[in-house]
Formats: structure tokens, sequence, C-alpha cells
């Protein structure tokens, strides 16, 4: 029990890692922790329906905090005012895929896990 507790009070609740994506190079995602989840879920959650498109996109916007999708140069080359609108068309489908995969994962999430007990 006492390495439980060490492990506990030493832990980095907010870990991050850099990931490699061919024709990115490398970027540093964060994880999310529960006020994180719960904002995003409050703005893509209408109902019973989620918005899973805008709610990916939001896991990349608070996940990559090193990057700053609200740039005026990337908001002009992508002739919006909205970062979301820059991640969705600065990035290809699979980036998006693997970032939000990375950042569920940093975050806790057994991705494995939830892909088996969707297909059950």
């Amino acid at each position: 029990m006492d390495d439980l507790l060490k492990v506990l009070l030493d832990r980095d609740t907010k870990p991050e890692k850099d990931i490699e994506i061919e024709g990115l190079g490398t970027v540093r995602v964060r994880a999310l922790d529960d006020n994180d989840i719960k904002r995003i879920s409050e703005r893509t959650t209408f109902g019973k329906k989620v918005d899973e498109e805008k709610q990916s996109l939001l896991f990349i916007k608070e996940g990559t905090p090193y990057i700053d999708w609200s740039n005026p140069e990337l908001l002009a080359k992508f002739q919006t005012d909205d970062p979301l609108t820059v991640i969705k068309k600065a990035l290809l489908p699979g980036e998006k895929v693997k970032l939000v995969n990375e950042i569920l994962g940093i975050s806790g999430f057994d991705l494995a896990d939830l892909v088996a007990k969707a297909k059950n």
C-alpha cells in the first residue's frame, strides 16, 4: 500500500509526451484532466447527441498546448477566425485520429478496451 501512496504522491497529473507524426514531425501532447473532459463534453453534447467531430477537434486543441492554433498567420491561411477550423483544415484525417488517440491514451483511457466494448 505504501508503494501506491508514493506513486500517487509523485504522479504528474498532466503528463506530456512527444509523438512523431509523418509530415509534421514531433508534436508534444498533454493529458486532459477531468475539467478539460467535462468542458469539452458540455460544448459537444446536445441532449443525447454528441458532435464527435467537434469533440475530436477540441481534444486536439486542448491536448496540444504548445501549438498556437489561433496564430494569425494560420487563421489567415485557412480564411477563418476559428482555431477549430484551422485544426480541421490543416491536419489530414489520419493525423487527427493519431493525435486524438495519443491524447486520450496519455489521459489514461485504454483505447483497446474502449474499442472492444464498442464492438460488443
